[in-house]
């Protein structure tokens, strides 16, 4: 495993990509019923940040708990 320390120019870049990676490569590796939750993690996704809203709090669980079970899928935490 490499590791880019926190704190270089570069690092949110590489971050950003490889959450991007891996959420491509998940898309197109699983037949999924997660694909609105890829959408979702692709377009809102800023660093290790993500910015979402629903209109009730079930259904920004749903995405929640997807987006949970993805990364773990992909090993991240």
């Amino acid at each position: 495993m490499t590791r880019v320390p926190f704190g270089v120019t570069v690092s949110p870049f590489i971050l950003a990509e490889t959450f991007k990676y891996r959420i491509r490569k998940y898309s197109q590796e699983t037949k999924h019923s997660r694909h609105e939750t890829v959408q979702m993690l692709n377009s809102t996704l800023y660093a290790d940040d993500l910015s979402y809203g629903a209109d009730t709090v079930a259904k920004a669980l749903d995405p929640s708990q997807s987006a949970v079970e993805i990364h773990k899928e992909t090993n991240m935490n």
